[in-house]
């Protein structure tokens, strides 16, 4: 995890483009939700809350596994070697990148 952190300060543009994209799902988020007046019954509330429920989950583990997949290419020489030492296993290693 430290690592991960390191990389992810030296990289000012990451963490911009991170806040800028969990402001916008956020927001879009907050425009579902805007006007609904609680009422479960109606129809078309009901499938907009059925769709908010289905995307931002979605969303949100897209954002999470993006850096993942996007940085593991470069770092995967660093990861070989140091799982091969038994310094950590795979499962140890996806988690400190989606922790940071």
């Amino acid at each position: 995890m430290s690592r991960d952190y390191k990389n992810l300060i030296r990289n000012p543009l990451l963490i911009k483009v991170r806040f800028l994209s969990t402001t916008l799902l956020t927001l879009y988020a907050a425009g579902l939700y805007y006007r609904f007046n609680g009422d479960y019954t109606n129809d078309s509330n009901w499938r907009s809350l059925v769709g908010f429920t289905f995307v931002i989950p979605i969303g949100m583990l897209i954002l999470a596994l993006a850096p993942v997949a996007l940085v593991f290419p470069s770092e995967r020489e660093v990861f070989l070697k140091e799982e091969s030492s038994k310094m950590y296993n795979t499962f140890s290693y996806f988690m400190s990148r989606s922790v940071v």
